[in-house]
């Protein structure tokens, strides 16, 4: 079963994509815990796609896209943009324990996003653009580093 999602790179957008998700999700019958390491996943990449990758474009004038397949005994999530060159597997990430004091907004995405990931792949394409591809484990097993 498969889900492709096309996004303008605004907040607004990325809300409404959220919830055909969930939606999706739900018909799919994919149980609850699961469903959401699936939108928590998509959640922080597409987020930082419109929050990082477009920096000198006006919001909601690019398109990007993303396709959430299941397959089991995980799910598969593919990013695609045409943004600002970004591999996440070259951001070193915060751990839980090194936060300190009170939870703040940020710097936590990558680190959940490997958390719920038995592999991340990245590229750029020889057309300029991002492509990212996350295997998500909906059962408990290693992370991916």
């Amino acid at each position: 079963m498969r889900l492709t999602l096309t996004l303008r790179n605004s907040m607004g957008a990325l809300g409404e994509a959220q919830a055909r998700l969930a939606e999706w999700l739900e018909t799919a019958a994919v149980p609850s815990r699961q469903g959401h390491r699936i939108e928590l996943v998509f959640e922080e990449l597409a987020a930082n796609i419109v929050m990082h990758g477009y920096p000198d474009v006006p919001e909601d004038s690019r398109e990007f896209r993303a396709e959430i397949e299941l397959a089991p005994p995980g799910a598969r999530l593919a990013l695609e943009d045409d943004g600002v060159a970004f591999d996440p597997r070259e951001v070193e990430g915060k751990r839980l324990d090194e936060v300190e004091g009170e939870p703040q907004i940020g710097g936590l995405g990558l680190l959940l996003v490997r958390r719920f990931a038995s592999t991340i792949a990245y590229r750029r394409t020889p057309a300029g653009r991002n492509h990212l591809e996350v295997a998500i484990r909906l059962e408990d097993a290693p992370a991916a580093s």
